[in-house]
């Protein structure tokens, strides 16, 4: 990434949220030869269709093309297929990121607008509530760049190309006659000299200068005025492996700022019945935090199953956050929903007898219910976009997902309690209703023994399984003993499984002030998040400031 400094002010179209004296850049620099701009993945991003605001669009009509890149570069709209490829790449950049791909152009610079070095200029434009900004930019700057640069340090940016089959050139060679140009230039025969041999490295250029010369019996060469006596030329053939060439570049460069900025409000939604519901619909991929995690409501019993989701979570790579607020678990949906986070799991009463729980998906508001052990997996393919949520639908619902408002959560209370329900006669033996009760008793006892084989797994899983974390403590004054400070902790938190890394590291923050750095393993049935907030809320409120756990691994 580069980093680059520039003022702007445009008294017509101030842009306070878009313009900054220092602003963050990522640029491709990619370099082509210049006889030869096609891109070997072109074909595969050809038939794409893009919004393309070309010139003639623009002084014209007004109004954009939609038209494949491949039918934009063969007819001449986009100047080569490298060009071309950056364009759809950036386009199928923004699409998955989750950016509203009907709110994106790119518009092609009029000729008023172009670098005199520049063949061909697209920026790619983000419709906001600020009008159509300029976000990415995607420029084909020739030769430019590289010549300027060889020019300045007087070395050779040529770039050699092997060709499949030697083949016979025809060679021009130029001879100064350093004794003609001495007399005639003097001080300056060194440059006429310099120029006349680098001319001998463009073909073109150098038969059209012994053209002019034996036309007008003199030529312009870097400025200096040659005449015959001054150089002569000798003609060769020879055999030829590679081939040199000042290399073109194509230049993708994206504003990161304007990029995120523009993301957050294409993701930006109030439900149109419920103004009160406000969702930042990221996509997946980009969402700060992948899954958040709820008990259904405050019980002792969820605690180990809750802090069990989010160890597994974390081990699969899944930014994850527990909330075990107070509110309903409606309310802490909607906040989860607020802030972008696109599932969330829920554990309930059945959590404690089938180890299942509920997955809710954010852009539909439906829910699944799933085993555990297979919500880490489940939740990592829909954010790395091998799975859709209809599938996850489809395989645990049987393609029917149920609704936030119809899906009734077991608040642990069976329907035998009720003491006023009206008594069921026994059915005939022998009857169609006696032998379907009796199917459904054996299939109801299958069901409970494969729900206690699998909650034996997971014990036995449990039991054996443990993870290591890495954490951070910062003291709240630069003065306190840090080593005495972790030994007390090493001392005082003390858990069945938890154990302490022997010696702690000392890490300089800043101001005089370090921070420790140690590790601890811990069984699943633990929760680091829970003892890191028991120790910065309570027992150690006053010499702790903060307490992060900044990785997690399963041993």
């Amino acid at each position: 990434m580069i980093i680059c400094s520039f003022n702007i002010f445009v008294p017509s179209c101030w842009v306070p949220l878009f313009f900054f004296d220092c602003a963050s850049m990522a640029e491709i620099e990619h370099f082509v030869n210049p006889n030869d701009k096609s891109h070997p993945s072109f074909k595969g991003v050809a038939p794409l269709v893009l919004t393309l605001f070309d010139r003639d669009s623009q002084l014209g009509t007004g109004k954009p093309l939609v038209m494949a890149i491949g039918e934009a570069v063969s007819s001449g709209i986009v100047n080569n297929e490298t060009l071309g490829y950056f364009l759809a790449r950036t386009y199928l950049f923004m699409e998955k990121i989750g950016m509203d791909v009907n709110r994106l152009r790119f518009r092609q610079h009029l000729k008023s607008e172009m670098a005199h070095y520049a063949a061909d200029c697209w920026d790619l434009e983000i419709n906001t509530s600020y009008g159509w900004i300029e976000c990415v930019g995607l420029a084909d700057r020739a030769c430019y760049d590289l010549m300027v640069h060889a020019k300045a340090t007087n070395t050779s940016m040529e770039a050699a190309q092997r060709l499949e089959k030697p083949k016979m050139v025809d060679v021009i060679k130029v001879e100064p006659n350093k004794k003609s140009i001495g007399k005639t230039f003097k001080a300056d025969q060194k440059k006429v000299v310099t120029a006349l041999e680098e001319l001998a490295n463009d073909a073109s250029a150098c038969e059209a200068f012994e053209a002019a010369l034996s036309a007008n019996g003199t030529a312009e060469v870097g400025g200096f005025t040659i005449s015959a006596a001054d150089v002569s030329f000798s003609r060769s053939r020879k055999e030829i492996q590679e081939e040199k060439f000042l290399p073109s570049v194509i230049e993708p460069s994206f504003g990161m700022g304007r990029i995120l900025y523009a993301l957050l409000e294409h993701s930006f939604s109030q439900d149109p019945e419920d103004e009160q519901r406000v969702v930042m619909s990221f996509n997946a991929a980009v969402a700060p935090c992948k899954c958040h995690v709820y008990p259904l409501q405050t019980n002792e019993k969820f605690g180990p199953l809750v802090a069990q989701v989010a160890d597994l979570l974390m081990a699969a790579g899944l930014a994850n956050k527990i909330d075990s607020s107070g509110q309903s678990i409606g309310r802490r949906y909607a906040r989860a929903d607020e802030v972008g986070t696109p599932y969330g799991v829920t554990v309930d009463f059945d959590t404690c007898n089938d180890a299942t729980v509920t997955l809710r998906d954010r852009n539909t508001q439906a829910q699944v219910r799933l085993p555990i052990v297979e919500v880490a997996p489940t939740v990592k393919a829909l954010v790395d976009g091998v799975s859709s949520w209809a599938s996850v639908t489809a395989k645990y619902n049987g393609g029917a997902a149920e609704d936030d408002d119809d899906n009734e959560m077991d608040l642990g209370f069976d329907d035998d309690d009720d003491e006023d329900a009206p008594a069921t006669a026994a059915p005939v033996p022998g009857s169609r209703a006696a032998i379907a009760a009796e199917a459904k008793a054996k299939r109801d006892a299958e069901t409970e023994k494969k729900k206690e084989e699998a909650m034996a797994r997971l014990a036995k899983k449990e039991a054996n399984q443990r993870s290591l974390c890495n954490l951070e403590i910062k003291p709240w004054e630069a003065s306190q003993d840090l080593k005495a400070l972790y030994a007390k902790i090493k001392e005082t938190v003390v858990m069945d499984g938890l154990k302490w890394s022997e010696n702690c590291a000392l890490v300089d923050v800043a101001f005089g002030v370090q921070k420790i750095v140690c590790t601890a393993v811990i069984p699943l049935s633990l929760s680091m998040d829970a003892i890191i907030d028991d120790m910065t809320e309570d027992s150690f409120a006053d010499e702790i400031q903060s307490m992060n756990m900044t990785s997690m691994s399963l041993l």
